[in-house]
């Protein structure tokens, strides 16, 4: 099967990768430490244990590639070192062992309609004075930017791990975590896609029998809002329902919309369509008055603008101009307020 490939070399390899070099001088170039063989071999086992068959919940499966072979080669040299400490036969056992490989397999649709492979290398030296090397591969359909974030995702984490220590694990979780990421941009973007070609349709049909619709408000409160499809279709969802308001993306995510009444609740309809760890409607209300086709009895600005993650204040000090500041209060002390004015 066709695959593309991210490499990850690691944080502190040699000089001549594009990664920064550990300062610490090996005992001796490409030959294991009896203590960091026995180090690396535990952490092979340790990750066969939580990723292999049957470990796995079924709606996260994976499995792990059969390293038995040079785990044996690995013990087996161990042995001889224990056996002779110190002696020629202990070390050309040591030396003869290569860099302990595993591939931790992330099944299932995972990323462009197939799985992603996790390569671990740990070569000799490691940990203690080498890292985890970490190589992405996933099917034909994923792209060079998708294989790109994992491999910026995985180098990131092992360079966080101090120096020293086991860093294979930190890589993995990495580009599982990017992975998913992925994987919510791409079904955002989709049915962002999908929207906006239903909306095109049947925009001159809606005109007419949007005429004489309330203003309306709603408040919506998210665990977080991260991932760059969702924030892209929150904005575009926005216009093309002209919806005034806010996003405040990062944690805890906020948006802030109005308009018409039906407009606000097919907004909030598409965005529970998307996958969130927490989302909920904390404001819902709405004016008797009507709002004209140029937007007039609305409160807040016509145009839906992004803010900064960091634009909590910014938006409390919008909605206080307005005479909304309860909406925010409401967010923040996590209550639920249907209001009609």
């Amino acid at each position: 099967m066709l695959t593309r490939k991210a490499s990850v070399v690691g944080a502190r390899s040699t000089a001549g990768d594009a990664s920064t070099a550990k300062p610490s001088a090996m005992p001796a170039a490409s030959t294991w430490t009896p203590e960091c063989l026995r180090r690396a071999v535990d952490e092979v086992r340790a990750l066969s244990c939580m990723f292999g068959d049957g470990a796995s919940p079924a709606e996260d499966p994976t499995a792990v590639s059969d390293p038995e072979s040079l785990l044996e080669l690995a013990e087996s040299a161990l042995d001889a070192a224990e056996a002779g400490a110190g002696s020629t036969p202990g070390e050309n056992a040591l030396h003869a062992v290569p860099a302990l490989e595993v591939t931790i397999k992330l099944l299932g649709d995972r990323l462009r309609g197939g799985g992603v492979d996790v390569v671990v290398r740990m070569p000799p030296g490691y940990p203690a004075f080498r890292a985890a090397e970490i190589r992405a591969e996933g099917n034909a359909r994923a792209t060079l930017d998708d294989l790109d974030r994992l491999r910026r995702a995985a180098e990131s984490a092992v360079a966080e791990v101090g120096e020293g220590e086991e860093s294979a694990l930190s890589g993995v979780e990495a580009v599982r975590r990017a992975v998913a990421e992925l994987a919510e941009s791409a079904a955002a973007e989709r049915a962002a896609a999908a929207d906006a070609a239903a909306a095109a349709a049947t925009s001159t049909a809606a005109m007419g029998s949007r005429q004489g619709s309330g203003v309306a408000r709603r408040l919506i409160w998210f665990h977080h809002i991260k991932a760059p499809g969702k924030r892209k279709a929150a904005q575009t969802w926005a216009k093309e329902l002209d919806l005034g308001g806010f996003s405040k993306p990062g944690y805890p995510g906020i948006i802030v919309i109005e308009g018409r009444a039906e407009d606000c609740e097919a907004y909030v309809s598409r965005l529970k369509r998307l996958t969130w760890k927490a989302m909920s409607v904390r404001v819902a209300e709405e004016d008797d008055a009507v709002v004209s086709e140029r937007g007039g009895l609305r409160r807040l600005p016509a145009a839906f603008e992004e803010l900064p993650e960091n634009g909590l204040g910014i938006m409390g000090e919008a909605l206080r101009e307005a005479g909304l500041e309860h909406m925010l209060e409401a967010a923040l002390k996590q209550r639920t307020v249907k209001w009609t004015g």
